[in-house]
């Protein structure tokens, strides 16, 4: 056997038997966690920098990713399947309008489960924008880190936890995350919490979070409201009671009603700077 072709079916074998020792779920396996998650072939080929008929192939048993591909395809796979080892067997085509099936767990006063609201932020396709206009959130000044920040302590985020982690994928995926919080004057130590210390936190995760002073936001006529918009077609309203606790998400899917958020969002996004600059403007 000539040199040159021994050496060539030599490192061939060596790259066979390196890619065997990372085993990745069969091909049946790989499509039901990718779709029991909410993403689509597009999806994960811009992920991984390959074409989508690539991850189709792969999904249909067709042909196998090589390296670097096959170890980066390997550990989302592997996460997924934590996420959703138990997940039943899911239809043989996404939904690709996720808002449906949604509506469907929502009651007749339009309000939706809350395990139905956190999948929105994984079956989403492009984007989720959240307006923040409320003085205080109960649920943050329960949390740790928010205690540590009253009492003057250093505050120690944990951006490995699974909601930074979810964030990254979903961003890494191309999917875009962006909040306004409005400020008041004076603001809150809830608010100066949200500017100071949770923003760092949400930027490093993937989010864009910008900030307005309440004079800006009530000269835009926006509404004192929080809600999401995803994909720019459905709205998910936060309900608060007079404890500032949640109470309840309302499902908003009515066309014209979506659109007056958006209009909302637009203004908003117009006018509102970064963390950095509204924390000089306040001085803090």
């Amino acid at each position: 056997m000539p040199e040159p072709t021994k050496r060539s079916e030599l490192l061939s074998a060596i790259d066979s038997l390196l890619e065997s020792a990372s085993p990745l779920p069969a091909p049946a396996e790989r499509r039901r966690l990718r779709e029991a998650h909410g993403f689509t072939q597009e999806q994960l080929a811009q992920a991984l920098r390959v074409r989508r008929p690539t991850v189709s192939a792969w999904e249909a048993g067709k042909a196998e990713p090589r390296q670097p591909e096959r170890e980066a395809y390997g550990r989302l796979l592997g996460r997924l399947a934590e996420l959703h080892s138990a997940a039943p067997a899911t239809p043989e085509r996404h939904r690709e309008d996720t808002t449906a099936s949604v509506a469907q767990e929502s009651s007749p006063d339009r309000t939706v489960t809350p395990t139905a609201y956190e999948r929105m932020f994984t079956t989403l396709r492009h984007s989720a924008w959240r307006l923040e206009s409320r003085s205080r959130y109960a649920w943050h000044e329960r949390r740790p880190e928010y205690r540590a920040f009253a009492d003057g302590r250093h505050v120690d985020w944990d951006v490995q936890s699974e909601w930074c982690r979810n964030r990254r994928a979903q961003t890494a995926l191309g999917k875009r995350f962006e909040r306004v919080r409005v400020i008041d004057d004076p603001y809150t130590e809830c608010q100066l919490y949200l500017l100071l210390q949770n923003s760092p936190r949400n930027a490093v995760s993937g989010e864009d979070v910008r900030f307005l002073t309440r004079a800006e936001a009530d000269e835009l006529e926006l509404p004192r409201e929080d809600f999401w918009i995803f994909d720019a077609r459905t709205v998910a309203r936060l309900r608060f009671d007079d404890r500032d606790e949640t109470d309840g998400i309302e499902l908003i899917t009515d066309p014209a009603e979506v659109l007056r958020y958006a209009q909302v969002r637009e203004a908003a996004w117009h006018r509102a700077v970064s963390q950095e600059r509204m924390a000089d403007t306040l001085g803090v």
